[in-house]
């Protein structure tokens, strides 16, 4: 019935049932609002025949609505209408407001159905081979079940809330696809066409089924299950974070990137599905990826590209496993599948469990470190290389049920470590055995020091790994030295520290020691292994026979100098020569102001400051060595020019080496006698001490990672000093006298075994017991002076000389823990062989029985010099 106007309808108020029969317009007009339409079970067609409608009332009936002629029909009812739809070649149906056909059985869309301007866009199925105009939209399919070929346009979006939909078509709405629990998304039905750009939200179920390949670059998320079931690949290039299982199908091929850093399905991390492999599975990126899931099926799987795949989890594929680029890691298992082939160029690693295996590339067991097993045969291929990682005490290996066929290269990559010596590392074990077949190449990437040797063994079933100590002496042989031309005697009493802890490390190795301990010093380039065998040598302790030197030489100075005013009969050059000592002043020759009192007491405040700097032919460490003291003692005049004494004192020292190697803290406490005569013009002074040092000595040894090695002990020390002096001019309160003088102490320690708190007792010595002795003479002149400043009677000296040393022991024997036969003995920093000595010192009577003085000295050498003073105060009565 052709129409021009709502007037040839009918009165407005009239109704238009449709039976079968078709409207078609001559003009474009909008029926009134207030006719009813309905379709009856013979349905009903509008044709617009180029003109353009608008049906605003509800559309209600049993049958469908066939959309035909060109023009567009708008339905903007909510329409209850339950026949099928269709929307012919060349028109146009479409909902806008709460325009809706989501009670019709679905709709047949062949032209164009716009949904664009409607609220909500919901058919129950989708067929057709026309356009689906989305806008912003989105257009859900409630009971899907049939196959659409044409395009879904626009930036809105599907979404597939029940049955299956197909699409064939090439759709590029931009909003995202969603399917539901339960229901199926299928892109493509066997052939060449069916494809989407968007992303997809999958619940349910998507499928891709054509016929050739395809590359699809949208993400999929969800928890919904993919499937690849065409017989063609399909390439997923996006970052997809789907945690579904996959399916593939026999004959299809799924890839899972293109060479870049995206690419994946099924999962990753904690949240993964399985994948049921029937065709093949190839991965193709180039930056790592890690699947913890299970591969099952009868299909094949491909590592390709550049990247790194790990798998984590029990697969039990039967298929073949290639690797044709990249690496593939194998942490769990893939010993289901019935082969592994390595190309070249590509590697195959892990700890878990594989078949039997052909390598053209390169096999690299472990996860630095780590075994491999082979279930079955392993033929290693002329061009391939096996690369072993070495770490401490373990190895990268490979266990092979079967035989094993060797060829190409063995390659050695150390890692660090503590190694062991001597006992192989068992690199390739062989059930089936090896045939006789051997690596053509072995090689080491890398080093394991320049203190050893490595070998490469073999025997029926096993590949080894040895790892012997190279001989220490011809390392830290000094330049221009013959190999064996090393002596003591080229060292004095004592060799060198490092060629003497080396000799002694390589002859308890030479008897059956096992020095793996010590593999840290091993593992350095030669250049540094002499410093870290020096290392050892626990210089630290010979720290305590010179703070207790130090110690003693000032103290007996104290005892025969302080205030020497008032000693009657001292006289001039009863001064000293020490480096520590000179803490005061000879008694001037004939000081107006003194008088002769039969007893005085004093005390006196002393310290120091010095250094060593070691030598390098004996290889001692620079030492540094101060204390402080606070001495007291009583005089008794017991004759003519004669005086005696006794003195006792309480300090502290420290010393410390260079290179943070160690340093020594030690409380002392000093005690002595001490007496003084004149035999005519010679003036004699004698003193006789006894030191308690209480040491407490902490050391590092770098090279081996130990930093705080400490013990605890105590040593005692004997000295005495013997000086004499004789006025040569006296005139006017100036006396210039020639002074000598002898002294000699010994210091005395236990026998120590170090501990360490940080557990690297390698390094922890044990030292004999020992007796450290010095002892040297003194030559010189002193000028005295005697007078008054601001009034009150003063006397002062300045003098010079040399000193002589005859013993300069600082020396230990010590054996190193756990390395049987390893007893040594070193120097550490010894006092120069002769030195200078400056002295000056200026006592001041400020009561007839109170006498202030302050002294300061020297001792000065090339490589070694000592600075100290001294403030005292002596009455007398």
């Amino acid at each position: 019935m052709p129409v021009s106007s709502d007037a040839d309808v009918g009165p407005s108020g009239d109704g238009v049932i449709f039976n079968g029969g078709t409207l078609q317009f001559g003009t474009s007009f909008n029926l009134s609002t207030g006719r009813a339409l309905s379709l009856d079970a013979a349905s009903g067609t509008i044709d617009t025949n180029g003109f353009d409608t608008t049906f605003a009332r509800d559309i209600t009936g049993v049958g469908g609505l066939s959309k035909t002629g060109a023009g567009t029909l708008t339905l903007s009812g909510m329409n209850t209408y339950t026949g099928a739809t269709s929307v012919a070649a060349g028109g146009t149906l479409a909902l806008t407001g709460q325009g809706r056909i989501n009670q019709s059985s679905g709709i047949t869309v062949d032209g164009v159905f716009d949904v664009s301007g409607a609220a909500s866009a919901q058919v129950k199925a989708l067929n057709g081979s026309g356009e689906v105009r989305l806008g912003t939209a989105t257009l859900l399919v409630n009971t899907a079940s049939g196959v659409f070929s044409g395009a879904i346009r626009g930036t809105g979006g599907i979404s597939i809330n029940g049955g299956t939909q197909i699409l064939t078509g090439a759709s590029d709405f931009s909003g995202g696809a969603g399917i539901a629990s339960g229901a199926t998304l299928q892109i493509g039905n066997n052939g060449n066409t069916g494809s989407i750009t968007s992303n997809v939200t999958n619940y349910g179920s998507l499928i891709f089924k054509r016929s050739d390949d395809v590359t699809y670059a949208g993400s999929i998320s969800g928890p919904g299950t993919f499937s690849h079931f065409g017989l063609s690949k399909l390439t997923l290039t996006a970052t997809n974070s789907t945690r579904g299982n996959v399916f593939i199908g026999a004959g299809s091929t799924l890839q899972l990137g293109n060479g870049g850093t995206t690419g994946w399905i099924g999962g990753t991390g904690n949240f993964v599905g399985s994948i049921s492999n029937a065709g093949a599975l190839i991965v193709n990126r180039s930056n790592n990826v890690s699947y913890r899931g299970v591969i099952s099926g009868s299909g094949t799987l491909t590592q390709m590209g550049s990247g790194t795949l790990t798998l984590a989890g029990t697969n039990t594929y039967t298929g073949a496993t290639l690797v044709t680029g990249g690496t593939l890691v194998v942490n769990g298992s893939i010993a289901s599948s019935s082969s592994v082939t390595v190309s070249p160029g590509a590697t195959l690693s892990g700890s878990g469990q594989i078949p039997a295996m052909i390598v053209n590339g390169t096999l690299a067991p472990g996860n630095s470190p780590g075994t491999l097993t082979v279930n079955g045969s392993l033929t290693l291929a002329a061009g391939s290389s096996y690369l072993a990682e070495v770490q401490g005490a373990v190895s990268d290996r490979v266990n092979v049920t079967g035989s094993a066929a060797l060829a190409g290269t063995l390659r050695i990559v150390p890692l660090g470590g503590a190694y062991t010596f001597s006992s192989p590392y068992t690199l390739l074990s062989a059930a089936g055995g090896l045939g006789g077949s051997r690596f053509g190449t072995e090689a080491t990437s890398g080093t394991f020091g320049d203190g050893v040797t490595t070998a490469i063994s073999y025997t029926s079933n096993d590949v080894l790994l040895t790892l012997t100590p190279k001989p220490l002496v011809p390392i830290v042989t000094p330049p221009g030295v013959p190999p064996g031309a090393l002596s003591p005697r080229m060292f004095g009493a004592r060799m060198f520290s490092g060629f003497s802890i080396a000799s002694a490390i390589d002859r308890a190795v030479a008897a059956g020691a096992d020095p793996s301990p010590l593999f840290a010093i091993y593992n350095l380039p030669a250049a540094e292994i002499p410093a870290a065998v020096n290392q050892l040598s626990g210089e630290a302790h010979t720290s305590v026979p010179a703070m207790a030197n130090s110690a003693a030489d000032q103290f007996l100075h104290a005892m025969l100098n302080p205030a020497s005013a008032g000693r009657s009969g001292a006289g001039p050059g009863a001064a000293t020569f020490s480096a520590l000592g000179g803490k005061g002043s000879d008694e001037p020759v004939r000081p107006a102001f003194l008088d002769a009192p039969a007893y005085s007491v004093w005390g006196a405040v002393l310290g120091s400051v010095g250094r060593n700097d070691g030598g390098a032919r004996d290889g001692s460490a620079k030492r540094d060595v101060d204390d402080v003291h606070l001495a007291v003692g009583a005089d008794l005049r017991v004759g003519p020019g004669s005086t005696v004494g006794f003195a006792v004192a309480g300090g502290s020292a420290r010393a410390s080496l260079s290179g943070g190697l160690g340093k020594a803290d030690a409380d002392i406490f000093q005690a002595g006698i001490y007496g003084m005569t004149k035999l005519g013009p010679v003036n004699l002074a004698a003193a006789l001490a006894y030191a308690r040092l209480e040491n407490d000595v902490n050391r590092a040894v770098p090279a081996l990672g130990a930093s705080s090695l400490s013990s605890s002990y105590g040593s005692n020390a004997w000295s005495g000093r013997l000086q004499a002096s004789a006025a040569l001019f006296e005139w006017s309160g100036v006396t210039l006298s020639p002074v000598a003088a002898l002294q000699a102490i010994q210091v005395r320690s236990p026998a120590v075994t170090e501990a360490s708190w940080n557990g690297a007792n390698a390094a922890a010595l044990n030292l004999a017991r020992r007796s450290d002795v010095t002892s040297r003479s003194e030559l010189g002149m002193q000028l005295d002076l005697a007078g008054a400043v601001n009034g009150l009677p003063a006397a002062g000296y300045l003098r010079a000389g040399w000193a002589h040393y005859y013993q300069r022991e600082a020396g230990l024997s010590a054996t190193i823990s756990g390395l049987a036969g390893s007893g040594f003995a070193i120097d550490g920093a010894r006092a120069p062989r002769n030195s200078a000595l400056l002295a000056a010192g200026l006592d001041l009577k400020i009561t007839p029985a109170i006498t202030l003085g302050a002294r300061f000295d020297g001792e000065l050498a090339a490589s070694a010099n000592r600075l100290g003073g001294q403030a005292l105060v002596k009455m007398s009565f």
